[in-house]
């Protein structure tokens, strides 16, 4: 008999494996294992850094800017994630990296890519766009969808459903 945790290692190996075939990103180490053994493949994908509720509340409330400022000198190249939804997320787009970081979000050689992890994804996921593509402006593509500049993105990670995504992509 498989235990569960064998189970769900090997359900994330194949669809880690599965997501893999088209994209690079990963944070599945059982789908890199996979890849490596079955497609004699050394580096099937890689991660970014990316931070967590608690990298950014130990600074405290009061010091969250200084948080975030931090991170853009820490990384001044290349991509990385920030979770920004540990106070208020509204603010910290608005303000904070849309007003008080925003130079330098546009000046450094990568991607911010904004993490807002709690609430009602199709909420949070549009408000959050609204924001920062007043902030930092946006083109449209030729499908009609508005694209935020290569400086910064947006990525949800909880309560993602097929329908959700669907409905964050009316943006």
């Amino acid at each position: 008999m498989t235990s569960a945790r064998a189970r769900r290692s090997r359900s994330a190996a194949l669809g880690g494996l599965s997501h893999l075939v088209n994209f690079r990103g990963t944070d599945t180490l059982p789908a890199l294992l996979l890849a490596r053994k079955f497609y004699n493949c050394p580096m099937a994908g890689f991660s970014i850094p990316a931070t967590e509720h608690s990298t950014m509340t130990m600074w405290g409330e009061k010091h969250e800017v200084d948080a975030y400022h931090r991170l853009l000198d820490l990384y001044e190249c290349g991509t990385f994630s920030c979770v920004s939804d540990s106070y208020n997320v509204w603010d910290a787009c608005e303000h904070i990296w849309g007003e008080q970081l925003r130079e330098k979000v546009i000046h450094r050689s990568g991607t911010l890519v904004i993490r807002p992890d709690s609430g009602e994804p199709t909420t949070v996921v549009a408000k959050v766009l609204d924001i920062l593509g007043s902030k930092f402006h946006y083109t449209v593509n030729d499908k009609g969808y508005k694209v935020l500049p290569n400086c910064v993105r947006v990525i949800q990670g909880d309560g993602i459903s097929s329908e959700s995504i669907g409905e964050s992509s009316r943006y």
